[in-house]
């Protein structure tokens, strides 16, 4: 997901929507995408950087540990949050970000009962 940053008025920005997946290079044995990121982010610039704040969710299909049969699970961030100093070019790249959270929460041991 990339930003303009001339395309960010003043008083912020908020863009909900899909994206492609987030997590491309997933060992498909291990975990896939299930689906387009979802995302409903708020965006502004402040004091030479950007920041962005709001929820993603990726659904993945992932492998349980006990039984080996995959199932699918949602991974829901509700706080992300980006804060990038601004050096240089007008476009940046958010998906290093989205996905470093996205991993981040990725359960260690998937099971298919997990409620």
């Amino acid at each position: 997901m990339k930003i303009h940053l001339r395309q960010i008025p003043a008083e912020g920005l908020h863009l909900e929507g899909e994206s492609d997946c987030a997590l491309p290079q997933l060992n498909p044995a291990e975990a896939r995408c299930a689906g387009p990121l979802r995302y409903a982010l708020d965006f502004g610039i402040s004091e030479g950087a950007l920041w962005a704040k709001g929820e993603i969710a990726q659904p993945v299909e992932l492998r349980c540990v006990r039984c080996l049969e995959p199932f699918r699970f949602e991974i829901a961030v509700k706080d992300f949050a980006v804060h990038k100093p601004l050096s240089g070019p007008e476009e940046v790249d958010l998906a290093p970000f989205l996905r470093e959270d996205i991993l981040l929460n990725l359960p260690a041991h998937p099971r298919c009962d997990r409620d």
